[in-house]
């Protein structure tokens, strides 16, 4: 029996361990939370085309900070995408800042790079001190003070460690918005990055009130008719390289505005090709205003943010991007190229 209690002790040891952030990013959290006490009047937002864990985490923060009395604004360039915009707060996202706008704080989650923030962002000193929450790698995080963990499973996971040093109790609403986050960026507990941390975190938000089906119907299964629409279009465009280990689809400015669709209704496209057998590595092409919008996605091992780098752009190593101007042809070339010798590369090295 003596042998079977400390086994149980290091498994929970363990299981402790591998389910909390590690100490330094504990201690950047304690900065951005100090930082949030003594400021009154704060604005959230995250990068351009807002994805689930930039509308979830945003959100989080908003909803907490307005129950402590807080003054928040949220903005975001675009509006937030249908299946995330009933969160919590996600009626009051403003798209456009009084150019007068002051502010105590300003929180940035889940940016990775200053470029692709939105053009009214404010600038020192209206801004007030900078935050920077993100689990994107930096080689030099830009924020006055900064929060960077790049293990963390999702952003969402970040403003539940702040608020956990607030010592602010999770409201139904924070949970909701939190939970959307994680559940978005591992895709639904899918991906690499479904650690013990997400699932201990998953598990807490439901403890609070969170309903999982709720959730995946309202985020995933309640799709407008005009991504479907979108969809039948996109889905021609499939080109798979000869030797099967990426594929691609493009979105024209045509076929979306032939079916009124707006580039929030994107979301997940790049998934189709991802999901081919031997697919190692799947790109999007989005067009917008003379130039395009890559994506990268990858299973495996394969590191796709060295690709976007390359490219000048950026990200995770199983999601990435970045942005190219030309005509497609030119940018197809350019983005075949850089994937194929990322590919031959890494073969080499096995």
């Amino acid at each position: 029996m003596r042998t079977r209690r400390r086994t149980d002790r290091g498994v929970e040891a363990q299981h402790q361990r591998l389910s909390r952030p590690p100490p330094e990013a504990l201690a950047q959290a304690a900065a951005v939370a100090r930082v949030l006490v003594g400021a009154d009047r704060v604005l959230v937002e995250g990068h351009s085309d807002p994805d689930g864990d930039v509308c979830g985490s945003c959100l989080a923060l908003c909803c907490a900070l307005r129950e402590l009395g807080r003054q928040v604004v949220v903005y975001s360039e675009q509006p937030f995408p249908h299946n995330f915009a009933w969160l919590p707060g996600g009626a009051l996202v403003e798209t456009r800042l009084d150019p007068d706008a002051r502010f105590d704080a300003t929180v940035i989650c889940d940016a990775g790079d200053l470029s692709r923030l939105g053009p009214q962002s404010p600038q020192p000193p209206w801004c007030g001190t900078l935050c920077w929450i993100d689990h994107h790698r930096h080689p030099s995080p830009p924020g006055d003070v900064n929060y960077v963990d790049p293990a963390a499973p999702a952003v969402g996971e970040q403003i539940r460690e702040i608020l956990h040093v607030m010592n602010h109790p999770i409201s139904i609403d924070v949970a909701t918005c939190i939970y959307a986050s994680l559940v978005s960026d591992t895709g639904s507990f899918r991906y690499a990055n479904t650690t013990p941390r997400a699932l201990t975190l998953a598990g807490e938000m439901v403890a609070c009130g969170v309903n999982p089906w709720q959730m995946t119907e309202r985020i995933f299964e309640s799709q407008p008719r005009e991504r479907l629409l979108l969809l039948s279009r996109v889905l021609p465009t499939l080109d798979i390289s000869p030797c099967g280990r990426f594929a691609s689809i493009t979105i024209s400015s045509a076929d979306m505005a032939a079916v009124n669709a707006g580039p929030e209704l994107t979301d997940g496209f790049i998934n189709f090709p991802r999901s081919i057998a031997g697919v190692e590595v799947a790109i999007q092409f989005r067009q917008r205003d003379g130039e395009y919008k890559v994506g990268f996605r990858s299973r495996g091992n394969v590191d796709v943010s060295g690709v976007a780098e390359q490219l000048g752009g950026g990200g995770h190593a199983n999601a990435a991007g970045c942005i190219l101007a030309g005509d497609l042809l030119k940018v197809r070339q350019q983005v075949y190229l850089a994937v194929r010798q990322h590919l031959d590369r890494q073969r080499g090295r096995r």
